[in-house]
């Protein structure tokens, strides 16, 4: 670069002859500074990368904290100028997660593997905050040999919400050069340059004439001549610099978990919940793997290890297909027997394990997994007794016909049975909202599904609004014209009904009364599925409270749309909205 050159023409040379990488070592501990200032920067044009010497990871694992380096290979400046270059210097790295996604059927459950498709999914996205300050700077001593600059980041690699078959990953990095402040100010410089020439002057003709005494008549031609502006942002754009080929690592999960719910009394009106857990090291790597630290939290609740906490047996090294399981008793906060308003309308479980893999003497990469999911409030109550209510109402019923002087009925009431329930469609919802809201403002219940069948479904959920209330004003009963002066006896005689009846006028007038709405629903209509067996879904529904006061929804419907069946949804939270106090 010559110094003679504008800042312009110097930040399009950086930019261009500039190239960054993202690279994952084998080896953490590895001394770059001492390998790049060895190296005579040769590589070969076949190679994805510009650093050969450099031997990288072959697999990463799910919730693994990455340290990931990132490379600048800029051209042999001054340390000066370099450090103006890194002080407009911008680098993001991003994880993507890439594989096959195989559909599911609906009605049966059976995948597709003919209508598989290739998906991409961000994993999270790290952004280099310290430019000016990077890991270490190589001088380049010999002419021709380029400066490397290496930053640092780590990186929590997450789990895709969706299911991929052969999963890789792969870092991709972006680096932009912001313009200087001299391209800036001459961008902004609204004078005209010197020598320029200015436009015709399409009236030039008519100066010379009589008629105008002396009056020397202009239009420019930039007047009438269409002319494209030119933006200013072009040549003060940010400037991206070359990326090197994308490198794909494997990646599989370490550790799998699983958490298992049953009830267990221990009174009449309290009910103690214990949890299973799971933790199995999975042999996809082929490595030990050592669990140092597992935690489990229930919010509105208390978590309680069931014969004594994990203690001493932590750290504990295991290796591939080895399970670890721990009991817990998850009790809430609040009893349901006391008052169903003030108890919690959803719980949330989290799990969090802090493990290391030992993938080899110099690698051994950090896990972490932070996980939660939602616990069917339904496991907390106490079951509700309905077979004795129904036996004391048939003995009853028998005493009564009994005092009457007849005989009991030869058929009793039949005891309670899935026949007489509404259509079990073999799912678990739970439904969580705000304690308070305001009106005039949209709020939000969060709806968690569980499929507990045997095969896929694919669900259709509407909201119904509360029903009218009977109005106060009733209108008084009168007798139907069509039948006054009509016997009992002459009613085969009648050859035709009234066209008009006094009392459908009355009712139609009834139920045209219309009452103002209270509470309007903006998720009427709410899609689900296909969900697989013993999968789950989450999704919100939105309302807006338009009064003050309780406010109510009268069920959420669910049909079935394999079926068709029909099933509503009777024990909602109830809504408290109270106008928000406004500042004079």
């Amino acid at each position: 670069m010559q110094s003679s050159n504008s800042p312009k023409q110097l930040s399009a040379e950086f930019s261009e002859q500039s190239i960054v990488e993202a690279i994952v070592p084998s080896d953490p501990s590895i001394d770059l500074k001492s390998a790049l200032d060895s190296w005579d920067g040769s590589a070969s044009d076949r190679l994805p990368t510009f650093l050969p010497t450099i031997q990288q990871r072959q697999f990463l694992f799910f919730d693994e904290h990455v340290q990931v380096y990132a490379v600048l290979r800029a051209p042999c400046v001054e340390q000066g100028v370099l450090g103006s270059y890194l002080s407009r210097l911008s680098i993001t790295l991003q994880a993507y997660a890439s594989g096959n996604v195989v559909p599911v059927q609906a009605e049966t459950g059976e995948s597709r593997p003919a209508q598989a498709h290739q998906s991409k999914e961000l994993l999270c996205a790290e952004k280099i905050e310290d430019v000016t300050n990077p890991l270490f700077i190589t001088q380049c001593s010999s002419e021709g040999k380029s400066t490397y600059v290496v930053w640092r980041a780590s990186v929590h690699v997450g789990r895709p919400q969706a299911k991929l078959q052969k999963p890789v990953i792969y870092f991709a990095i972006t680096a932009t050069l912001r313009p200087d402040e001299a391209e800036v100010n001459a961008a902004q410089d609204d004078y005209l340059p010197s020598h320029t020439p200015m436009p015709i002057n399409l009236l030039q003709a008519f100066a010379s004439d009589p008629e105008l005494r002396d009056v020397r008549p202009h239009l420019s031609a930039s007047r009438v001549t269409k002319v494209i502006p030119v933006g200013h942002g072009t040549s003060t754009s940010v400037r991206t610099l070359q990326a090197s080929p994308r490198r794909q690592f494997r990646i599989f999960p370490a550790i799998y978990w699983r958490i298992r719910y049953s009830r267990l009394h221990s009174g009449a009106r309290e009910v103690t919940v214990l949890a299973s857990l799971d933790l199995e090291v999975t042999s996809y790597a082929d490595c030990d793997v050592s669990i140092d630290d597992v935690r489990l939290t229930l919010h509105h609740g208390e978590v309680v290890p069931h014969g004594g906490s994990w203690g001493s047996r932590l750290p504990g090294r295991c290796r591939a297909g080895d399970l670890l399981s721990r009991v817990y008793k998850l009790r809430p906060a609040m009893d349901y027997g006391s008052s169903s308003r003030s108890a919690p309308t959803a719980y949330t479980l989290e799990l969090g394990v802090k493990a290391t893999a030992f993938v080899s003497d110099g690698c051994r990469p950090t896990l972490e997994v932070n996980w939660s999911t939602s616990v069917d409030t339904a496991l907390f109550r106490p079951e509700p007794t309905k077979t004795g209510s129904l036996r004391d109402g048939t003995r009853s019923q028998d005493a009564v016909a009994e005092n009457r002087g007849h005989a009991p009925a030869d058929r009793a009431q039949p005891p309670l049975s899935a026949t007489n329930d509404p259509p079990s469609f073999d799912l678990t919802f739970t439904i969580s909202g705000p304690d308070q809201v305001y009106v005039g403002e949209i709020f939000q219940w969060n709806l968690l599904v569980v499929n507990r069948s045997d095969k896929a479904r694919s669900l259709a959920m509407l909201v119904v609004p509360k029903r009218r209330r009977a109005d106060v004003k009733q209108h008084q009963s009168r007798v139907s014209s069509s039948s006054v002066g009509v016997a009992k006896e002459s009613q085969e005689e009648v050859l035709a009904e009234a066209v008009l009846d006094d009392n459908l006028v009355y009712v139609t007038q009834k139920s045209g009364f219309s009452e103002p709405a209270e509470l309007v629903s903006l998720s009427p209509d709410i899609r689900i599925g296909p969900l697989a067996s013993g999968a789950c879904y989450t999704t919100d529904m939105k309302f807006l409270a338009l009064a003050a006061g309780v406010l109510h929804v009268d069920s959420l419907r669910v049909i079935d749309l394999a079926t068709k069946e029909t099933t509503d949804i009777r024990d909602l939270p109830d809504i408290v909205a109270t106008e928000r106090d406004v500042a004079i």
